[in-house]
């Protein structure tokens, strides 16, 4: 089958053009992935912090979680305050994961305050490292069910 350099172009452009909906697609798949791990990162009896102990807590599991009563606030614990969404910037599609806690930063990557030190517990990147496989593999899903369907 031969084909002409006009019809070729045509068809890199629509590959291109119906690419990024594809992609949008695994990618919130994706991202709902790694929130749902790093959810489970933050599950006392789950996480993989538990054998962190904390004399400030008492004792208390590593896990980043709190037991937090404080009526003004409206989610007890991290977990509840996951979150993923999806972003397209020009042709650049961003899977984001984040925390709307004040507190999930520091606890994320530790900290360092009035001599003492809080070990980082990076539930949110160590999510990212173990569902990385499975992500992947969804994006190309995204690379191959497109030209696939563009390019025959």
């Amino acid at each position: 089958m031969e084909i002409s350099r006009e019809d070729l172009l045509r068809k890199f452009d629509n590959l291109e053009r119906n690419l990024i909906p594809h992609v949008v697609k695994k990618m919130k798949l994706a991202a709902g992935i790694v929130e749902t791990q790093a959810k489970w990162n933050c599950t006392p009896g789950k996480s993989p912090y538990d054998w962190m102990i904390f004399p400030s807590k008492r004792g208390a599991s590593g896990a980043p979680y709190s037991v937090d009563k404080n009526p003004k606030r409206e989610a007890e614990h991290m977990r509840e305050e996951m979150y993923s969404l999806v972003d397209v910037v020009g042709k650049s599609v961003y899977g984001i994961i984040g925390n709307t806690k004040d507190y999930a930063l520091p606890v994320h990557d530790g900290v360092h305050a009035g001599g003492r030190y809080m070990p980082a517990r990076p539930f949110i990147l160590d999510a990212l490292i173990e569902k990385d496989p499975t992500t992947s593999a969804l994006l190309a899903e995204a690379l191959v069910e497109n030209c696939m369907e563009q390019c025959v």
